[in-house]
């Protein structure tokens, strides 16, 4: 039996995921539902990918029975409240990252998910690209040496009225969090150093760039750039004592 998907948000990153779900074999993966707090935006998205559902609440998708996982594509403010409502109504959950907005949020999330014994995960989808699979198999290899610095960035202009009404984070949960998660996965699990950091702040304190240095033990080094006004580079390069690793944007 294929595994039934609800989709809660309509915006570009949740049209992806569906593009992506519908390569694969109905018999393995199913659309059966779309929610949005817009009727006609649900509507036209249920159009465009042919689901059957539509439905213009986020309590109707927890209360259909015939969904058995939901991705949740909504604004990242709304991801905590989503995922909480979903889960407790006996829904398996993949959110788009960020995961929450603090610790906090995610250990609930965690504890409710264990308690009910339901699916919950992060749709941190870097892990998964050829890119990134093949960056940490080179690495294992010990084709550049042992790795020990980091130099990554993700900058992409943003209006300034879009930037100001931001209510869930600043660039480095927006952008600078791949960054983070690469420094965790090849350095991790240990807690980095938070060495230094600067950037600008908005009136309502969330950062619209900043750059951040994360000490690790044995010497190893991430340095990360992220911006909501200029574009960077947009890439990453992994150093190790043979040589290093650039992957692209």
């Amino acid at each position: 039996m294929a595994t039934r998907w609800g989709i809660i948000g309509t915006s570009n990153i949740s049209h992806d995921f569906v593009v992506a779900i519908n390569t694969l074999q109905q018999t393995e993966h199913l659309v059966t539902a779309v929610a949005s707090r817009n009727i006609t935006r649900s509507q036209e998205f249920a159009k465009q990918f042919e689901i059957p559902r539509a439905y213009n609440s986020y309590l109707c998708m927890a209360n259909d029975t015939e969904v058995d996982v939901v991705y949740v594509g909504t604004l990242n403010e709304h991801h905590y409240s989503v995922s909480r409502l979903m889960l407790e109504n006996g829904k398996n959950v993949l959110c788009e990252e960020p995961f929450c907005k603090n610790a906090k949020e995610v250990n609930e999330l965690i504890e409710l998910a264990r308690s009910k014994k339901l699916f919950l995960m992060e749709a941190m989808w870097m892990f998964f690209t050829p890119a990134f699979i093949t960056l940490k198999e080179k690495i294992d290899q010990g084709i550049i040496g042992e790795p020990l610095q980091i130099i990554s960035s993700f900058g992409t202009p943003m209006p300034e009225s879009l930037i100001h009404q931001r209510n869930s984070g600043g660039s480095i949960l927006e952008l600078a969090v791949f960054s983070v998660y690469m420094s965790q996965f090849l350095f991790g699990p240990e807690k980095p150093q938070i060495y230094g950091t600067c950037g600008q702040l908005t009136e309502s304190g969330f950062d619209k760039d900043a750059s951040v240095i994360l000490k690790y033990s044995n010497g190893r080094i991430s340095t990360f750039f992220s911006h909501f006004k200029v574009k960077l580079s947009n890439e990453a390069i992994v150093f190790g004592t043979k040589g290093s690793i650039k992957l692209f944007k």
